[in-house]
């Protein structure tokens, strides 16, 4: 049963995007037709071949004919497939490693919206329940996003220097959290530090939390002893305790080593636990919940 689900996936998905699909495959002439209709750009990067929730998506939203007229009126559709079980062209390689580097992502599939500028204004990971219906009403959303976010980025280039633009760059970066965008602002953190470097804001030890957080996701996992990085949490959770969504992020982190790098079931769960009791409807207890619903 499962290959056979597996089979049709695939076979859908190199259906979807044969010769007469309205999804592009190559990034820059995908730019182009934004930039020159001045439609949004949906971007899907994908796991065809792979990725179930991937696969799921292509037989329920991305495929139908519904979906495919109503956003092929609205939208540039782009796909960009990371391959596993084929190879992939050296264009596509390039292109896919072009558009991460500008738009990371932590897992597939993930959507993006932008505009032919390249500003983003809406990004989800994973697989969406609901059909066209939910998938639409998603990017609905994410168009309602544009303008606010567009509105709190010009606030940070009018506001002066020091305290009033830590202000306006913490406010944008909060609202970029909250929307799943952050990845267009990661120097936010280190600015919001500089431009409050008395502290008096009291914004600095939040960012310089968030920095040191950022910098242990990119490497904990190279280091030669992974108690080096659960300490290393410990004190960052310890300096969060002012702001309970941050402390939630860092203890997840840590929640995540215990159960992947250690195999410590106890105390991935104990941790879990904290990070849920921080606030049970943030993404961060949503996820510690359905990871404690499936430890023993």
């Amino acid at each position: 049963m499962i290959r056979t689900f597996v089979l049709v996936g695939v076979l859908v998905a190199a259906g979807v995007w044969g010769q007469d699909s309205p999804w592009l495959t190559d990034l820059d002439a995908a730019w182009k037709e934004s930039s020159t209709t001045g439609k949004p750009l949906l971007v899907v990067a994908t796991g065809s071949d792979w990725s179930t929730p991937c696969m799921r998506m292509d037989v329920e939203v991305w495929s139908r004919p519904d979906f495919l007229s109503a956003a092929g009126a609205k939208y540039v559709l782009l796909k960009l497939d990371f391959l596993r079980q084929t190879v992939p062209s050296e264009r596509s390689r390039g292109q896919n490693l072009r558009w991460t580097d500008q738009y990371p992502f932590q897992a597939l599939p993930t959507v993006y919206l932008l505009d032919g500028n390249g500003f983003l204004f809406g990004q989800r990971t994973g697989y969406l329940p609901g059909g066209s219906s939910a998938f639409l009403g998603l990017l609905t959303a994410f168009e309602a996003q544009k303008a606010p976010l567009q509105g709190l980025v010009d606030a940070v280039r009018k506001a002066a220097p020091g305290v009033e633009r830590a202000k306006a760059e913490d406010t944008l970066f909060r609202q970029a959290e909250a929307w799943n965008l952050t990845s267009q602002y990661g120097d936010l953190p280190l600015r919001i530090v500089q431009d409050d470097k008395d502290g008096s804001a009291g914004l600095k030890t939040r960012y310089q939390v968030i920095q040191a957080h950022t910098r242990l996701l990119a490497t904990w996992a190279d280091l030669p002893d992974f108690h080096r990085a659960i300490d290393d949490l410990d004190k960052l959770a310890a300096r969060a305790q002012p702001w309970p969504d941050l402390q939630q992020k860092v203890l997840f982190t840590q929640g995540m080593i215990w159960m992947n790098a250690f195999r410590d079931e106890i105390k991935a769960r104990d941790t879990f636990r904290k990070v849920k009791s921080l606030g049970a409807d943030t993404e961060a207890g949503q996820r510690a919940a359905e990871l404690l619903d499936q430890l023993p």
